[in-house]
């Protein structure tokens, strides 16, 4: 019921064949003429961004960016601005240390923690103190400071339930002769839900396999046990192979990256803030790089959106298609976007 699918977006990216690079979030192309498939600058300021400028002001990291593909270079995806690639991670160990690196033990948070309970109690008590002199219209508006603060603490509390304490750091080594995908983006993405659920950003972005396929893709090598690809002993992109290899191939690829998304809704529906979750006031985003086809035309480009943003959004169990521009439906109804 909060899910909306979207398909016949029109996104044409000069020289994009195989991945539109920055265009896929900025619909912007490469300055000069840069092949936007080779990874070429970002011609303007990906959606992402744009959201963490507005929004990531108040949180000490104004997005969480992160991925991994076979070079290990997954920034072809988020940008600043024009010829302003914005960096992510690409490596659990050194997400962990950014994120979580200042906590040692829990001491840190736990010192952090005493320092907020006392400056709270000392707020509540100059409310209480000054609540019996003044008038009462003032009073009033001293118990709207007052709820704001207890609202706070009751925040901080259903936090504190979760533990918001450093995770285990991970034992993932990315330069691994056979490297798992499956395990990097898991690990960087639990890291991601920890952080959105502290309250250290508010706009978090994982870049799975980007870029020009055939030289980036890293095979995926647990998604396939039990499942036609087992004996081949992973999972490929199979952009050449045919719809009989494609299809179930791109299906469990995509299922395992819905399925990330699935266990953070699943763990921010149950912190609150106020009367609703932390997730009824998010939304999701899952597309490609690459629109509807491993040779994409970027005439049609389709878009999962999981979330409301607190009822800002219709994402409502329905599936929207829009006709493609130049055909008969479009011709009649003018309805391309």
């Amino acid at each position: 019921e909060r899910m909306l699918l979207i398909d016949g977006l029109e996104n044409k990216i000069p020289r994009a064949q195989h991945s539109a690079g920055y265009g896929a979030l900025s619909c912007t192309a490469s300055p000069n003429d840069a092949a936007a498939e080779a990874g070429g600058p970002p011609g303007g300021i990906t959606i992402d961004q744009h959201i963490a400028q507005s929004i990531g002001k108040s949180t000490a990291h104004k997005s969480i960016l992160f991925g991994f593909n076979k070079y290990k270079e997954t920034n072809t995806i988020f940008a600043s601005g024009r010829d302003k690639p914005q960096p992510n991670f690409v490596n659990p160990n050194e997400m962990f240390k950014t994120l979580f690196g200042s906590i040692t033990g829990g001491e840190g948070l736990q010192k952090a923690n005493a320092r907020q309970r006392l400056l709270l109690d000392a707020m509540k008590a100059d409310i209480a103190r000054l609540q019996g002199e003044l008038a009462p219209e003032e009073k009033r508006k001293l118990e709207v400071h007052l709820a704001a603060v207890e609202d706070f603490e009751r925040q901080q509390a259903s936090l504190a339930n979760l533990k918001c304490d450093a995770p285990i750091a991970p034992a993932i080594d990315i330069n691994a002769k056979v490297p798992v995908p499956e395990d990097i983006l898991g690990s960087m993405w639990s890291m991601a839900t920890l952080a959105v659920a502290c309250g250290m950003t508010n706009v978090v972005g994982m870049a799975c396999n980007t870029g020009m396929s055939h030289q980036r893709f890293l095979p995926f090598r647990r998604v396939h046990v039990g499942t036609q690809f087992e004996s081949a002993g992973s999972v490929p992109g199979h952009g050449h192979e045919g719809r009989s290899l494609q299809k179930p191939a791109m299906d469990l690829i995509h299922g395992f990256n819905m399925g990330l998304i699935a266990k953070m809704i699943g763990t921010l529906s149950l912190i609150k803030e106020g009367d609703r979750s932390i997730w009824d006031n998010m939304v999701a985003v899952y597309t490609s790089d690459n629109g509807e086809a491993h040779h994409n035309s970027g005439a049609r480009w389709p878009i999962v959106v999981l979330g409301n943003a607190g009822g800002a959004l219709k994402s409502d169990g329905r599936y929207l298609a829009y006709p493609s521009r130049g055909t008969k439906v479009e011709a009649e109804k003018g309805k391309w976007r």
